[in-house]
């Protein structure tokens, strides 16, 4: 696939709840076409905020239909009824004649004939990949609270709302062990976020509908290549999204160690056979489930798990709570019984971990807050400041780009600039893009940070820039 635009066609397929399709496409000219098509890009809302943030990616389009299908008040329009938010939308785009590369699949969230086209053949559609979507999803009650390897916990939170295997994909460097506990009720944007925060990671949707966590600081491995007689237009600006002086990572400490009492419920009675016990919530942040007690009339040692007549048969813990199974062998109930859970709790010092951003204007006031709810210690709460101040610094200066450059090309991927200006000529990394196809034309612009500033971020200072060095998300900059 060439590095530039070759007269590629985006395709567009609307699918409907009644089970119909629209297709229309960027080469459509007679009875239907599109008049503008822009595509979304961007690493982070906040492009200063380089973790924790998560971003959709937006699509906008003006469509013709001579026939008026499109138009939401047409009840001849085999869709009508239908045309609404929520809508799927799958795109794709031509290579070499035939389509075999998707372009992303999105949800419209407005959808709008013009006001000024009475005849309802001209509409106006906007739309958002599924990061949008599965935000706003509440984390259910899962059987894993704490002491887990990071992979694992967004797995288990991925495929309790519904996400298959093929569905998404984690960094295998990401895979730290953390002591972590989510609140059942929140919502899936804000265990993104937090998850993230602790991992020095980022999330996106792929053109395949992939969500991918990856590092904060690393590129894909997709490099391609833009020659300076192919660039319109290029300018350098400070970028305005860069607006802190300071990173204040706020965590907690790593506790006592000592057991505490989470759970008490006095005065039951056990009745002959099982006992279920569900929705016990916890008077803490739980780290760990210890020791679980009946305390009961019968028992010869007054806190006992287990005896011949009373036993722990089964026990879950998920966030914020847990279920006790508790089986009475005595042949008849037993009242007046007390169940007491313990466990190491969350009650370490909450601190505060600070990193100036070196050349920030001292009269800027804005301190980029972390709130990391992993437990740890100061050093590794030093080393996230550290790093996110030195990524500030380095995506300080941001050069964009219009060319002829393959819609292809997106967030995350390398650009390599060919050009006889040494302020231009290098290395590149994208962090955001904007894509435009209208009657006859087509724009690329991208935004991007040069690979010899960033790697300052996430690379041992005392090193020297090789430009034979790239970068691999596992290893770091590798020949």
């Amino acid at each position: 696939m060439s590095n530039l635009q070759q007269s590629e066609i985006v395709y567009i397929e609307f699918i409907f709840d009644n089970g119909l399709t629209y297709e229309i496409n960027t080469n459509d000219s007679d009875n239907k076409a599109v008049i503008n098509f822009n595509h979304e890009d961007s690493e982070a809302l906040l492009s200063g905020n380089p973790i924790g943030v998560i971003s959709s990616g937006s699509i906008d389009m003006t469509l013709y239909d001579s026939r008026g299908l499109l138009n939401i008040n047409n009840s001849d329009s085999p869709y009508f009824g239908y045309m609404r938010n929520g809508v799927q939308i799958n795109l794709s785009i031509s290579s070499g004649g035939s389509v075999d590369d998707k372009f992303g699949t999105f949800y419209v969230d407005s959808w709008n004939n013009t006001i000024s086209d009475t005849t309802g053949k001209i509409v106006e559609i906007s739309a958002q990949d599924k990061l949008q979507y599965i935000g706003n999803k509440e984390v259910p009650s899962l059987p894993v609270y704490s002491g887990i390897r990071a992979n694992e916990l967004i797995e288990n939170v991925l495929k309790s709302i519904g996400f298959e295997d093929r569905e998404y994909e984690i960094d295998k460097s990401l895979n730290m062990e953390i002591k972590y506990g989510i609140t059942a009720g929140i919502k899936v944007r804000d265990f993104l976020n937090e998850i993230c925060q602790v991992l020095l990671a980022r999330v996106n949707i792929s053109a395949e509908g992939v969500l991918r966590i990856t590092s904060a600081f690393g590129t894909s491995d997709k490099v391609w290549q833009l020659d300076d007689k192919d660039i319109q237009q290029v300018s350098f600006r400070h970028n305005e999204s860069n607006i802190y002086n300071k990173v204040r990572v706020n965590y907690t400490q790593p506790g006592d160690g000592e057991l505490n009492q989470v759970i008490e419920i006095s005065g039951i009675s056990l009745d002959h056979g099982i006992n279920e016990f569900k929705g016990l919530r916890f008077n803490a942040r739980i780290l760990s489930i210890d020791q679980i007690y009946v305390e009961s009339p019968i028992n010869s040692n007054t806190r006992s798990n287990i005896n011949d007549d009373i036993e722990i048969t089964k026990w879950t813990a998920y966030q914020g709570g847990m279920d006790i199974e508790i089986t009475n062998n005595s042949g008849s109930q037993i009242p007046e019984c007390n169940i007491i859970v313990e466990g190491l709790i969350v009650n370490g010092p909450e601190s505060v971990s600070e990193s100036k951003v070196e050349g920030a204007d001292i009269k800027i006031a804005n301190i980029l807050e972390i709130y990391n709810e992993n437990v740890q210690n100061a050093s590794d709460a030093n080393d996230i400041a550290d790093k996110l101040s030195k990524y500030i610094k380095s995506t300080n200066k941001i050069v964009s780009i219009e060319s002829g450059l393959t819609p292809l090309a997106v967030c995350g991927d390398q650009l390599q600039v060919n050009s006889p200006f040494s302020e231009l000529s290098g290395l590149y990394k994208i962090i955001s893009t904007s894509t435009t196809f209208g009657l006859g034309v087509y724009t690329k612009r991208i935004d991007a940070i040069a690979l010899k500033y960033l790697k300052s971020a996430v690379w041992d200072d005392s090193l020297t820039w090789d430009d034979s060095l790239t970068w691999n998300d596992n290893a770091g900059f590798v020949e």
